[in-house]
């Protein structure tokens, strides 16, 4: 088993860039724990060492790493995570509030 993960940061980290998107042969929950222990990628422990926090918004799951790994570049091709994140869809275009919080 292997999961595809999108990590949406609290804020943006390189520029504009406010996601991260990664594969492992772990479970997400457990790549999550490494990302947080120090022990993942170069660019989330750059993010959390300047006081950024992030939040896992999306998780698929596959039966084979290949299959994970497929899935990853795919997404990374697409050159808009915001535009899968759950996270971003609820913002609009309402002075920073979200859909929801305009509808209330």
């Amino acid at each position: 088993m292997a999961d595809v993960y999108l990590l949406h940061f609290e804020h943006p980290y390189w520029c504009k860039a406010q996601h991260y998107i990664g594969y492992t042969k772990f479970t997400a929950e457990e790549r999550i724990r490494q990302h947080l222990a120090g022990n993942g990628s170069k660019l989330v422990a750059y993010a959390l060492a300047h006081g950024n926090s992030f939040e896992c918004v999306l998780t698929e799951h596959y039966d084979t790493t290949p299959e994970a790994r497929a899935r990853e570049r795919q997404l990374k091709a697409l050159h808009g995570l915001k535009s899968l994140c759950p996270k971003c869809k609820l913002k609009g275009d309402n002075n920073g509030q979200s859909e929801i919080q305009s509808a209330l």
